[in-house]
């Protein structure tokens, strides 16, 4: 969204492919090996819901405090697809999906190697319009977000909304 706000739609499609892209590849590497993790560090979902709860905190602050266009606008170009694609390695909240997928669907097959490419590819047909959607929506609202007081008074709901997201998670 934010950077079809930024660059407009056409300018930030490599970053979709990349995200829609990069997160069925996590999704595929949580599958083979999350038995494994989980036999030798049983509380690691705890822990990564609390590391990414903690960083997804930190960026609704950070969101909260934006109030004009020259803060969220400092570089020339897009993010591009190796962007998008890594981003969601290094995302909490991407591990937290991943794992949460896997282990919700993995009644889908006897194998989680299948789980893994049936989650996959469940997740491309269905990030593609989504995530598309939210970038479609990033470049139609720069007009109205014409002010510091609007982009201010945006970026705070959205800011609640992710807090509102952090503190439903530890409740399902």
């Amino acid at each position: 969204m934010g950077s079809a706000f930024n660059f407009g739609v056409l300018r930030s499609l490599p970053l979709l492919f990349g995200m829609c892209l990069g997160f069925p590849a996590l999704l595929l590497t949580v599958s083979a090996g999350l038995d494994v993790v989980l036999q030798y560090v049983p509380d690691f979902l705890l822990y990564l819901r609390v590391i990414g709860s903690a960083y997804l905190l930190h960026l609704a602050y950070k969101i909260f405090n934006i109030s004009s266009l020259g803060e969220v606008t400092e570089v020339d170009a897009p993010l591009g697809f190796l962007h998008g694609a890594a981003f969601q390695w290094v995302n909490p909240k991407s591990w937290i999906v991943a794992i949460s997928a896997v282990s919700s669907f993995s009644f889908l097959s006897d194998s989680q190697l299948v789980n893994g490419l049936i989650l996959s590819a469940v997740f491309v047909v269905i990030s593609l319009p989504c995530v598309g959607t939210w970038m479609v929506a990033g470049g139609s609202i720069r007009g109205i977000l014409n002010t510091p007081t609007r982009i201010a008074w945006f970026n705070r709901i959205v800011a609640l909304l992710l807090v509102g997201s952090v503190i439903q998670a530890f409740f399902v």
